[in-house]
């Protein structure tokens, strides 16, 4: 074992994997600081010519490859004697460890194998056979993309061996030799005959047989007896697979290669035409097959991000990330949503230091659907595709479509493909769009400074029409058309009250509010099939804020509230999120999105009312943003999200840029991360239903979990001193502040906030005091507070603010306090929000020394000099700026032309920023119900 070696430039880690020549081990490669697999050949074969000879041909022959299936070289070095190659290192699963999950279905199946087999081509192209093609030679990314490893018996093809070098001899096949893994190989190679590209061709069939089956077609009991199936034995046919797919893998499965595949391009064509009948067309359900899910319910992405649920801020609000980070052209930027953004969140939009306390709203419904056989496909795949919803006919969708920081609303005619652009493209956001129930006109809320205004227009474009200002979800149209339902929410008094107004947006009234019914919040509403009533889901005003979805309904005409029978499961299990919901058309039901438990991913789910029978209709792990239903209940379309984030150092001066901690679903750093004393990097990362706090060397080494067993844990600061971590954790209930000794040992509780959670820390006064913010658990006006490091009565800093206090940042040499102040005027729905400047004189705040119009979506932190503010500019791509405080003048940072930037630090030394990066793909899913009903 060569863990915790040095082999040159390269930090040897854990092993990770073993063969017959040699052992692999993950490595730091720390010249280029770059993680690297390492494949050392074993000490006994390294005075073995041959074996030496077959360890360089391996790494000769793979270099000469270029393809992204392909793993790729990067060195092979002898050092101290040891022989290795260094390649790149793949983060993912391999193909045996997906077999044994059965987490395959038919359609990955058949996308791994063209991935594998259009590899191949280029191999082949390249003169080269693999000849040791099984799942423990593929892995496949987080992103879903396969990587084919392992080229130790790869053999040139030559047409005549005149010429062949001392290398070609060694790896060229002798009569009567037998090399490869029994049950993959083919039956010439079994039989020791010369081999060419249909072996590869045989092996990758086997491979994908594996895949839809969870069983090898010539496993035996023996060596010998595998090997006599290989040679002898006719595979089972495949009874419930598609017919054209069951043809492909006999045809690569030809015990007589004139009758195999003659080029594995032609397999992989073949395979490809299948995969883009599969998006087209509905395949029935494989049943029996215990390795595979039905096509209906397929992981449909091809986004080439990990796609997961994330933990935003104190609570469990995938919906924040969601926003935070996809291109701005969402229902992120409203009030009502900054009104529960919890603490921590600086890249968030809303309250920058309040990340989501709870899910961000949506609104949904309508079918009458089994949902046994659906057809899966996807409508849009440049990940710029944001909240669509679908006409009432199902032959239109209208969607938000984002580029370069700027959304535009467009229709798409589902079967043509055809779209038209509804709404210029702008600055400002949306949300989910809504058809009238004709289908003649669509109504859209546009969000501007933080309030938004819903509008008309006629479904193909013309000129919009202004009905209603300060709106804070989607709309919800009575079933005769003549009124809707919206929810708006109050930032200064906290709670949100349902308004009922006329379709031409007169008559408005308020109907009901949180308080009436004890709720803390609303998060969506539709109404019953007669209009007789309106149901709501929101979180009830209880202390733990990790609340779970609670349904109500409230009469139209004399507002009595009930809990309605239509929800006494989703009321008795308890779900963490759950929106969007429709109503069926026969009111037997519902479609929704929503997840039961913390670590699942967002889903598409059917709630059957009589029977109270929960299907679920999508199986993969994406995440589902958005969802709408055709009138008939046949179509429904999605809006399916990718996130993913990771953490790296820019230094501005030379614009070098070095990875911390790769890309994951797991990272939820983007709430804040800080940095102890002795340089050690802090943030957040989820472990199940947990989120723990961990801290990392700038180098990304040395990881160390820091808390565990106590619920959410976020918002890390160290003191000064080094001595303690202070931080924002949930785990006695409701989120207070936290301070643990550096080492995270020795829990101590300072705050322990009623009915509302504190969070966004900053250390002053000497290591002393600790100042944050603390908001009601309604998303009500939130305040700056503070309390002695040693715990005790925490008192409010200013108390004459007529607005909200968030996001204080403390100056470098702590003599001044930087703060977000925002207010919203509920009697003119007037939105205002402002940086101040202000003297930090102990643990007291001065004068207000400068103010800056600022944005809410504006993350900002002091600069390393203390002379200028840094912050998040989301113009186009996200960078970084500078905005000195005495002249205003603004000057860029970075010039990075990807991606979204969540959260940023400037290091101890003053020279670097560590940046956490994250794509958000989303791209809209169309689900064909072909069951009866």
């Amino acid at each position: 074992m060569l863990t915790g070696e040095k082999l040159g430039r390269y930090k040897i880690g854990r092993m990770i994997g073993s063969g017959g020549m040699g052992e692999v081990y993950i490595a730091h490669d720390e010249q280029l600081d770059r993680d690297v697999a390492l494949k050392v050949l074993l000490p006994e074969f390294c005075c073995q010519e041959d074996r030496v000879k077959r360890f360089k041909f391996e790494a000769k022959s793979v270099s000469a490859l270029n393809h992204p299936s392909i793993i790729t070289i990067h060195e092979i070095a002898e050092i101290d004697d040891k022989l290795f190659i260094a390649t790149e290192f793949v983060d993912g699963k391999t193909l045996r460890e997906r077999i044994e999950n059965k987490d395959i279905d038919v359609y990955e199946a058949v996308k791994i194998a063209e991935q594998v087999a259009d590899a191949l081509s280029i191999t082949h192209e390249a003169n080269i056979v693999h000849r040791d093609i099984k799942p423990e030679n593929i892995i496949i990314r987080h992103d879903g993309y396969a990587k084919i490893l392992d080229f130790g018996l790869a053999k040139p093809i030559f047409q005549n061996a005149v010429g062949e070098d001392e290398t070609v001899q060694l790896v060229k096949t002798q009569p009567g030799m037998v090399m490869g893994s029994v049950r993959y190989m083919s039956p010439e190679q079994a039989r020791g005959n010369e081999t060419d590209g249909r072996t590869d061709v045989w092996s990758l069939g086997v491979v994908l047989y594996e895949m839809l089956t969870g069983e090898n077609p010539f496993d035996g009991e023996s060596i010998s007896d595998s090997l006599a199936a290989v040679i002898h034995k006719k595979p089972e046919h495949l009874k419930d697979v598609p017919e054209n797919l069951g043809w492909i893998i006999e045809k690569a499965l030809k015990k007589n290669t004139d009758e195999r595949y003659q080029h594995i391009k032609d397999f992989a064509l073949d395979l490809k035409d299948l995969r883009h009948e599969f998006e087209h067309t509905s395949i029935e359900h494989i049943s029996h097959n215990p390795n595979t899910r039905s096509l209906p319910k397929q992981n449909t992405s091809e986004n080439k991000t990990l796609i997961h649920q994330t933990i935003s801020a104190e609570n469990e609000s995938d919906k924040s990330f969601t926003q935070a980070n996809k291109p701005r052209g969402n229902t992120a930027s409203t009030k009502f949503n900054r009104g529960y953004m919890a603490f921590a969140a600086v890249a968030l939009i809303a309250v920058l230091s309040f990340g989501g306390w709870y899910l961000l709203p949506k609104i949904l419904g309508n079918s009458n659907k089994n949902f046994q056989s659906i057809q899966v496909s996807r409508l849009t795949d440049n990940g710029d595709a944001h909240i669509a919803t679908v006409s009432p006919d199902g032959k239109l969708v209208a969607f938000v479509d984002t580029q370069d920081g700027k959304s535009k609303l467009v229709v798409r005619q589902i079967v043509t493909g055809g779209t038209i652009e509804v709404v210029p493209a702008s600055e400002k956001g949306f949300m989910q769009p809504t058809f009238s129930n004709d289908g003649e006109f669509i109504y859209y809320t546009q969000i501007e400074k933080g309030v938004g205004t819903l509008y008309r227009i006629a479904t193909f474009g013309g000129q919009s029409k202004k009905l209603v200002f300060d709106i804070d979800s989607r709309i919800s149209i009575s079933p005769d058309g003549k009124q809707f339902a919206f929810i708006r929410h109050n930032p200064t008094d906290g709670g949100d009250t349902v308004f009922l107004v006329d379709d031409e947006g007169k008559n408005l009234k308020p109907f009901i509010t949180t308080k009436d019914v004890k709720f803390n919040k609303f998060n969506d509403l539709f109404w019953s099939k007669d209009g007789g009533r309106i149901f709501i889901g929101g979180y009830a005003n209880a202390q733990e804020p990790n609340q779970k979805v609670a349904f109500i309904t409230v009469n139209n005409s004399d507002k009595k509230v009930s809990v309605p029978d239509e929800f006494q499961r989703l009321n008795k299990d308890g779900w963490v999120a759950a929106f969007n919901f429709q109503l069926l058309k026969d009111s037997s039901g519902v479609v929704f999105i929503g997840k039961e438990k913390t670590d699942d991913s967002m889903q598409i789910w059917h709630l059957t009312f009589g029977e109270q029978q929960i299907k679920q209709i999508t199986t993969d792990t994406s995440d589902y943003d958005s969802v709408s239903i055709s009138e008939n209940g046949n179509t429904l379309v999605a809006t399916k999200v990718d996130r993913i984030s990771n953490l790296l150092s820019y230094i501005p001066a030379t614009k070098e840029t070095k990875q911390i901690i790769g890309e994951s679903r797991n990272f939820i750093g983007y709430k804040r991360i800080s940095q102890t004393s002795d340089g050690r990097i802090l943030y957040s990362k989820r472990n199940g239903e947990e989120i723990n706090i961990f801290s990392i060397e700038e180098n990304g080494s040395n990881e160390k979990q820091l808390t565990s067993d106590s619920k959410f844990n976020l918002n890390p600061n160290s003191t000064k001193n080094g001595k303690y971590i202070v931080f924002s954790s949930n785990r006695n209930g409701t989120f207070g502040i936290w301070r643990t000794n550096s080492d995270g040992s020795e829990p101590k509780q300072l705050t322990n906030p009623q009915n509302a959670r504190d969070g966004d820390i900053q250390i002053i006064n000497d290591d002393r005091t600790i100042l944050f913010a603390r908001q009601t658990n309604d998303g009500g006006k939130s305040k700056l507070m503070k309390v002695s490091i040693d715990g005790g009565e925490a008192s409010e800093m200013m108390t004459n603010s007529s607005g909200s206090v968030v996001s204080p940042k403390v100056s470098p040499d702590g003599k001044q306090i930087a703060y977000l102040s925002f207010f919203y005027d509920s009697k003119t729905s007037e939105f205002e929000s402002h940086i101040y400047v202000a003297g930090l004189n102990g643990d007291g705040i001065g004068e207000q020394l400068k103010k800056f119009d600022f944005n809410l979506d504006h993350n900002f932190e002091w600069s390393n000099e203390g002379k200028s503010l840094t912050y998040i500019k989301r113009e186009g791509n996200d960078n970084l700026w500078n905005k000195s405080i005495e002249s205003e003048k603004e000057s860029q940072l970075t010039s990075f032309n990807s991606d979204d930037l969540m959260a940023f630090l400037w290091g101890k030394d003053g020279k670097k920023i560590f940046i956490v990066r994250g794509i958000v793909n989303s791209d809209l899913v169309l689900i064909k119900d072909n069951s009866e009903s």
